[in-house]
């Protein structure tokens, strides 16, 4: 490459880039490919002198799949790593028209005439606020690498229902999921991409980093008539941000049953106990150390091809243990829907919901800040929330929408919102 400086037309730089590539397909049930980039970058005396860097560059990408014994054992595996050079994030908050944002400014409560991060919060509805995580100035050397390895076992493709042990193994199945993905500026690089987790998530090293594991185990999957879902999933995450260190951790372990009463009715129920922490290394608004138990049930009344009748009952507990204090929540809920299907032309569905937010503990007071995920969002006290929707198609080319959605929060006056929407296609 060249550039101009000093005003005479001179070299700048010279780059180097191989790339190889490697792939078997359909090879004893394993389809596998792996490709290496490298690109070496030189810069001349002159040009490094005004801030340019000589760097190399590597990225090795890999992803391989199998399913072996009659895909009684499906899995991939993947890997990903490249070097090269990135920059602690910071939230960065954007004006959006109201209601199409999912965070609302509280005012200048430091009084330093500056929004500061902890002056923005969560909200349900009427957000005109965005976050995005953007990267700083200063640019670090990094090693970044993602990979994932998924395992699923279906006994039932290989075993005969006949057998003892094959009418026990046959109704189960399982789906194992592993993902880290860690952005270090570590300087032995080695114990990156050799996966060495013991210097991941690193608040020293750490740009950004997290680790899930997934891990479900299901009953008669496919049968209409009855299905379970045991899950156990959890995840731990960092991010250095410019003006601070965040930690999460989020755990659920669930039930989940799924039943065909009669041929007319359906039922959905899910129980799920889940641990959800976000720990900065300066106090915000995010932090929490929250402790939730929750049975969502849901019923599904199909008299007719075109008419569904539902109702959902959702029970939850929430306990908030940040700042070494206990304080409690409990919320009920229950909905009511109607779907009526206009067959090849659209659909018309209305639901109704009450909420009620109750804080457990006569010491809290319902007017201090609480993290948004406490309630979720709900307010305290009585909540109505009613909605209705169609989607109708007048004719091949001409789609009508209208969306109607009201509330009323803890006794206030109600709030509505109206939407309707024509199109054409020519």
């Amino acid at each position: 490459e060249d550039s101009t400086l000093g005003g005479v037309f001179r070299p700048t730089s010279f780059s180097l880039t191989q790339s190889y590539t490697w792939q078997v397909r359909d090879w004893n049930s394993v389809t596998s490919s792996l490709s290496l980039s490298a690109r070496k970058t030189r810069f001349e005396e002159l040009f490094r002198q005004r801030g340019n860097n000589n760097s190399d560059v590597i990225m090795i990408r890999s992803l391989t799949r199998f399913s072996p014994q009659h895909r009684a054992v499906e899995g991939d595996v993947f890997y990903e790593f490249s070097n090269h050079r990135s920059a602690r994030l910071e939230r960065v908050y954007v004006r959006v028209p109201k209601g199409e944002g999912n965070y609302r400014y509280r005012g200048d409560l430091n009084g330093n005439a500056v929004a500061d991060d902890e002056e923005f919060e969560l909200t349900r509805y009427d957000g005109d606020f965005i976050v995005l995580l953007l990267p700083g100035e200063v640019l670090h050397p990094v090693a970044d690498v993602k990979a994932s390895i998924r395992i699923r076992l279906n006994p039932s493709r290989i075993v005969t229902p006949d057998s003892f042990g094959g009418s026990l193994l046959a109704p189960l199945s399982s789906e194992t999921f592993l993902r880290v993905d860690e952005r270090s500026a570590d300087p032995r690089t080695q114990n990156i991409y050799l996966l060495k987790f013991s210097a991941f998530l690193h608040p020293q090293n750490t740009i950004s980093g997290s680790q899930l594991l997934t891990q479900d185990i299901h009953v008669f999957e496919n049968s209409p008539e009855f299905s379970s879902r045991l899950r156990f999933s959890q995840r731990r995450a960092l991010v250095q941000l410019i003006s601070s260190l965040e930690r999460s951790y989020a755990r659920e372990r669930s039930l989940r049953l799924r039943t065909q009463l009669i041929t007319e009715l359906a039922n959905q129920t899910d129980y799920s106990n889940r641990v959800d922490r976000v720990a900065g290394s300066v106090p915000g608004p995010r932090d929490r150390d929250l402790v939730i138990h929750s049975v969502n049930s849901d019923f599904a009344y199909r008299p007719f091809r075109e008419w569904e009748v539902g109702m959902r009952l959702l029970f939850e507990q929430t306990a908030d243990y940040a700042n070494n204090e206990r304080t409690a929540s409990e919320v009920n809920e229950q909905a009511l829907r109607v779907v009526y299907a206009f067959p090849g032309k659209g659909q018309l569905r209305t639901e109704i919901t009450r909420e009620e937010v109750i804080l457990s503990e006569k010491s809290s007071d319902p007017q201090r800040f609480y993290p948004y995920e406490f309630t979720e969002g709900r307010a305290f006290g009585k909540n109505y929330l009613w909605t209705v929707n169609v989607d109708y198609r007048l004719t091949q080319n001409i789609q009508f929408t209208l969306h109607y959605s009201g509330r009323s929060e803890s006794g206030r006056n109600p709030i509505h919102l109206a939407r309707a929407e024509a199109r054409a296609f020519f």
